[in-house]
């Protein structure tokens, strides 16, 4: 029941002013499902009167609703003063979403609750009950009370951790909860590097100068300020975090050409000032990467033993970021106990190219105590580069200065000529090492890349030098490179040698004296033979002689220099330089129609240099140069005479040039001094393309194929 009095409205019904008004409900009369409602609405005269008006039924079946359900109603919510709806106030039903002053939604019937989003400076109006009725509207307000401004009584600096010279600067001052907001912070007396956002109190930068600085902090309301003198500590950068870094990288690289991700290996350079400034560079496949945004930071704030490197590198419109841990260990080198340190780079996502990583160490040798050390590896070293390939070898010379820094000069089995610097430096295994890199002329697109280590020297001995992990990288991708490889290669490449004196006395160090040890394969020839004869088809009585050419490759008739001793010159004494037997030419025989040429001792000296061995020696460098003769035969005297149809005999002699290095052989079964010769070869290539006749497209190409040469003590 609703009521049970004659509800009468003050609406006129309809339109009908002054003549109707509105009654609500029915009467006793009426029936339940369209009379008897709390909702109906009936028109009468202003002064009518009944005695069976008033009765209402609350509740009427709803035919089109499921047996059980009920129409939604809806709350609104208006909230006051407009200072705490600006401050953020808010309402919501139930657990239901924060809804803003005046907002309506819509609710099931039935009862709810109505909470109030707590605004700071505001007391929260207390949660209200309330019974939604179907299809109607309710409406509540919540008063917000200003609650009186609240001075700041303390500056909280629990987050201000300590700083260090170069290294990225995260903190944090607060003023006490009960201080109104907001709450604007001042700073005066911060270190050199670092600035505080007046309005959140933190405070952010790199810190340039170390020391421990006096810092007076305010806060300050409507209701009053306060100020607070802090002692902030800020340490300098330890030596193994500065400095130069220099090592290894590989960029890796999408190539749309070919479909498939390439690596190009390289180099990393780094220098990091006292301030923490850092720079650097990657040279990788020939191009120069820039570091940038480069800075050391913290993995938690205030613990400097774990330093992390941040920076990027761009890779074409592409930008790379970058983050690397920095490694420190304690390692004793040569009986002194050293600092080293080690950056560990990625950058990228290495399933989805560009992405590039590096490791680079630190120069040590500017340390105290150092100089000790770097003084035992300064000076002179030369170094042959083997391969287990039929190649020739290259050879590099190194020069290592007081200060650690290397020159490496040399030649590669191409022929590259190699001038690089590098820098001697120590990993946590007490191993000093320098870096080596060049990019092979020859091999266009490719790279020569490793590392050295310089072993701790004996007693009595020089240094010793040997490749990292047993042998040096070298890559080509130019598919002219060779005929065997026509897509490119990876080759190892060896390394051995050692300390070499500028002053040796070659007398006494190779008292047994020195000999060629080989030259490798021998290469062959391809030359062109032309023969004559009776023509075998003619019927004439003095049949006509007819000519043709032949092309093949033929073997040297001489077997080159191997074997061939080589004199220690003297000056004053002192054995200062090689030299070769007096040189023997082939002697041209003719007996009983026979042609042919004899090869060996033909001048008679004891010595057979029937290939014309000359060689030079610069005993300051170690380095040797000279050049050999290999002879070839047109035709085998033995196989042709002139009885055969006049066949032409001659042959034909091809000079090579060789070079290389001397370096003292500690290890039984190398050999003392290597180097290698070129020979000009030519072969074809499939361009990929057909002609007409659907046939491929060959081309032609010119390239040296590298030949052994070695020294060895007798």
């Amino acid at each position: 029941m609703a009521g049970n009095v004659w509800e009468w409205c003050w609406d006129w019904y309809a339109g009908h002013a002054p003549a109707f008004r509105v009654i609500r409900s029915g009467d006793c009369n009426s029936d339940a499902q369209n009379g008897c409602a709390a909702a109906t609405q009936r028109a009468a005269r202003p002064n009518y009167r009944g005695g069976d008006e008033g009765f209402a039924v609350g509740l009427r079946p709803i035919t089109s609703l499921a047996p059980g359900a009920l129409p939604d109603g809806s709350l609104g919510v208006n909230l006051q003063p407009a200072g705490a709806i600006a401050a953020g106030a808010g309402w919501r039903v139930d657990d239901g979403e924060w809804q803003a002053a005046g907002a309506t939604v819509a609710a099931s019937a039935g009862p709810h609750t109505v909470s109030f989003r707590p605004v700071e400076g505001w007391t929260t109006p207390p949660a209200q009950a309330v019974d939604v009725t179907p299809s109607q509207k309710k409406t509540l307000t919540g008063t917000y009370v200003r609650l009186p401004d609240e001075p700041p009584s303390a500056i909280l600096t629990d987050g201000l951790p300590t700083a260090m010279v170069g290294v990225v600067y995260e903190g944090l001052v607060e003023a006490d909860a009960n201080a109104t907001r907001p709450v604007t912070f001042s700073a005066k007396g911060l270190p050199a590097g670092l600035k505080l956002n007046s309005r959140t109190g933190a405070i952010t930068g790199t810190p340039t100068k170390a020391g421990v600085f006096t810092v007076t902090f305010g806060a300050k309301n409507k209701a009053g300020s306060i100020a607070r003198q802090v002692r902030m500590t800020v340490l300098p950068l330890p030596a193994w975090a500065q400095g130069t870094f220099s090592g290894w990288a590989v960029m890796t690289i999408n190539d749309p050409t070919a479909e498939l991700d390439r690596e190009y290996p390289g180099t990393v350079t780094l220098s990091v000032s006292a301030t923490g400034k850092i720079t650097g560079k990657l040279v990788c496949g020939g191009t120069s990467y820039s570091l940038g945004q480069a800075a050391y930071r913290t993995a938690e704030p205030g613990d400097f033993d774990d330093l992390v490197l941040v920076g990027s590198v761009k890779v074409g419109k592409q930008v790379l970021g970058l983050e690397g841990a920095v490694g420190v260990a304690e390692t004793e080198v040569g009986g002194i106990t050293m600092t080293v340190s080690w950056i560990d780079a990625w950058g990228g996502d290495e399933d989805v190219p560009p992405s590039c990583e590096f490791t680079a160490y630190r120069n040590p040798w500017k340390d105290l105590g150092t100089a000790a050390v770097l003084g035992r590896y300064a000076g002179y070293y030369t170094a042959v580069l083997p391969s287990d390939d039929d190649v020739g070898s290259g050879f590099l010379a190194f020069t290592v200065d007081t200060k650690g820094a290397v020159k490496i000069a040399g030649k590669l089995a191409d022929g590259t000529a190699v001038s690089a610097s590098s820098a001697l430096v120590c990993d946590d295994e007490g191993t000093v090492r320098t870096l080596i890199s060049a990019a092979p002329s020859a091999y266009k697109g490719g790279a020569f890349l490793g590392w050295v280590e310089f072993l701790a020297p004996g007693k009595g001995d020089g240094v010793m030098l040997q490749a990292r992990d047993g042998a040096l990288w070298w890559h080509s991708r130019n598919p002219q490179a060779t005929e065997e490889y026509g897509e490119g290669f990876e080759r190892e490449v060896g390394l051995y040698g050692g300390w070499y004196s500028k002053v040796i006395d070659l007398k006494a160090y190779y008292e047994n004296g020195l000999t060629v040890g080989g030259v490798g394969a021998l290469p062959e020839l391809l030359i062109s033979t032309k023969y004559t004869d009776f023509d075998p088809d003619s019927e004439k009585e003095r049949p006509p002689k007819i000519s043709w050419t032949e092309m093949g490759y033929a073997e040297p008739a001489a077997g080159g220099p191997e074997g061939l001793t080589l004199a220690v010159t003297l000056s004053k004494g002192i054995g200062t330089g090689l030299a070769a037997p007096k040189p023997d030419k082939p002697q041209r025989w003719a007996e009983d129609g026979e042609v042919g040429y004899e090869y060996g001792d033909t001048n008679e000296d004891g010595e057979d240099n029937a290939s014309a061995l000359t060689l030079s020696f610069t005993r300051a460098t170690g380095l040797f140069k000279g050049s050999f003769t290999l002879w070839y035969d047109y035709i085998s005297a033995e196989d042709w005479t002139r009885e055969d149809g006049g066949v032409k005999q001659a042959h034909v002699s091809k000079k090579v040039s060789f070079e290389g290095i001397l370096t003292p052989n500690r290890d039984e079964g190398d050999a003392e001094g290597r180097g290698f010769f070129l020979w000009g070869d030519q072969s074809e290539y499939d361009t990929g393309k057909v002609n007409r006749d659907g046939e491929p497209i060959m081309k032609a190409y010119k390239f040296n194929r590298s030949y052994d040469f070695w020294i060895d003590s007798l």
